[in-house]
């Protein structure tokens, strides 16, 4: 479970980050195939994935509908 108090914004960035990079990669696509699937533009997949810019609730429920799965595992951290 996220514990919010521990962490900077940061930190939420570089998790959500991490997961929808590592889940896109995964599931064998690319970032603008992400890009695509979750009608976004395929250069902002990649300052996602490298932490440069900050999201939207309304972006991130489009990755998890594109990566076919549920918000929460993209906020996840994971070990």
């Amino acid at each position: 479970m996220l514990i919010i108090d521990t962490l900077t914004y940061m930190d939420i960035v570089n998790i959500i980050a991490n997961n929808v990079r590592k889940e896109r990669i995964k599931q064998h696509l690319t970032q603008a195939e992400l890009a695509e699937k979750a009608d976004l533009h395929n250069n902002y997949i990649g300052l996602l994935e490298r932490s440069k810019c900050n999201m939207s609730v309304i972006t991130l429920a489009k990755l998890a509908k594109a990566l076919s799965v549920q918000i929460s595992d993209l906020l996840e951290l994971k070990q």
